[in-house]
C-alpha cells in the first residue's frame, strides 16, 4: 500500500553535466504529472512522463530537473545593435524636442529591454537521456520508498480504527435485545395503567413488539457494516492500488452507520452510532492519501 504523498531526489553526472531531479506529490483523484525543466531539454519530457506513468497510479506529481553544464556554456550573451541604435535615435529626438541635455552613455543604453539578451544554444537533448534517466531512476526509487513508508503508517492507523469500529458494532449488536426487552416492559407497564381490570392481552403486546422490532431492527445494517470492515481490513493487506476501493467501502460503511442512527430510539445505541460515524469520517480522510 502506498501513500500519494512523497518526495525523492536523484543525481547523476555524465557528458560534462550534472543533473538533479526532485519528485514530490500530493493527493489527487487521478494521476496528474507536471514536468519542470530547462527548455533545451524539452524533448525529454515525454520520456520522463512515460516512465512515471509506468510506476504511478494516482497523485499530483511534480518533477523538477536542474542541469549544470560543467564543460561548455549553454547560453550566449547577444547584443542587438539595431535596437540600441533605435533607442539612441529616439532619445536624441526627445532631447531636441524638449530642449533637454543629451548625455546618453553606453551603460544607460545597455539597460534598456532586449539590448542585451541571453540566447540558449541548441543541444542534442536525447544524447543526455541516459544520464537524465539515471538521475530519474534514483529519484523515483527514493520517491516510491517514501510513499511506501508513509503507506505503511497509514495501514497501521487504519487497522487500529477498524478495530475501534468493530467494538462499536459489537456493542450495537449486543444492545438490541436489551432495547427490545426494555421496550416490552415499558409497553406492558403502560397497558396495565390504561386497562382498569389489570388484564393485559398478551397477543396485543406481541403484535406491538413485532411492529416495533421491524422498525428498530438493525441486524442487516450491523451485518453489512461488519462485512465492510472485514473487506477493508483484507484490502489494506493488498500490494496494489487500493485507494478507490477503500473509498467505496468507506462510503458504504457511512451509509450503514447513518441508517443505524436513524432507526434507533435508544440513547446508548445512538452514542455508538455517532462514534461509528466519527471514526468512519477519520478513515475517509486518511483514505484520501492512499494511491
Amino acid at each position: 500500500m502506498h501513500s500519494m504523498t512523497g518526495y525523492g531526489r536523484g543525481e547523476a553526472e555524465g557528458l560534462g553535466s550534472h543533473f538533479q531531479i526532485d519528485i514530490k506529490s500530493v493527493n489527487h483523484r487521478y494521476l496528474d504529472i507536471g514536468v519542470h525543466m530547462p527548455g533545451q531539454l524539452a524533448a525529454l519530457e515525454n520520456l520522463i512522463r512515460r516512465k512515471l506513468k509506468d510506476r504511478l497510479g494516482r497523485g499530483k506529481v511534480d518533477v523538477y530537473l536542474s542541469w549544470k553544464n560543467e564543460d561548455n556554456a549553454t547560453a550566449t550573451l547577444c547584443y542587438d545593435e539595431q535596437l540600441a541604435g533605435q533607442y539612441l535615435k529616439h532619445l536624441r529626438s526627445l532631447a531636441d524636442t524638449y530642449d533637454l541635455s543629451n548625455q546618453v552613455n553606453a551603460y544607460q543604453i545597455s539597460r534598456y529591454p532586449h539590448v542585451f539578451s541571453m540566447e540558449e544554444e541548441p543541444v542534442d537533448a536525447e544524447s543526455y537521456w541516459p544520464v537524465v534517466e539515471e538521475a530519474l531512476n534514483a529519484a523515483l526509487e527514493a520517491f516510491l520508498r517514501a510513499r511506501s513508508e508513509e503507506g505503511e503508517y497509514l495501514r497501521r492507523d487504519l487497522k487500529d480504527k477498524l478495530q475501534e469500529l468493530t467494538l462499536h458494532v459489537d456493542a450495537v449488536r449486543e444492545r438490541y435485545p436489551v432495547v427490545m426487552q426494555e421496550y416490552e416492559q415499558k409497553l406492558t407497564d403502560k397497558l396495565h395503567t390504561l386497562i382498569e381490570d389489570g388484564k393485559v392481552d398478551e397477543g396485543r403486546i406481541a403484535a406491538e413488539l413485532i411492529l416495533v422490532s421491524d422498525k428498530l431492527c438493525t441486524d442487516e445494517e450491523v451485518v453489512r457494516l461488519q462485512s465492510h470492515i472485514e473487506q477493508m481490513d483484507q484490502t489494506l493487506d493488498m500490494d496494489e492500488q487500493i485507494g478507490k476501493k477503500l473509498d467505496f467501502l468507506a462510503q458504504e460503511m457511512n451509509r450503514e452507520s447513518n441508517t443505524i442512527l436513524s432507526k434507533t430510539n435508544d440513547a446508548e445505541t445512538a452514542d455508538h452510532a455517532i462514534a461509528l460515524k466519527t471514526i468512519i469520517e477519520k478513515i475517509r480522510e486518511q483514505i484520501q492519501n492512499i494511491e
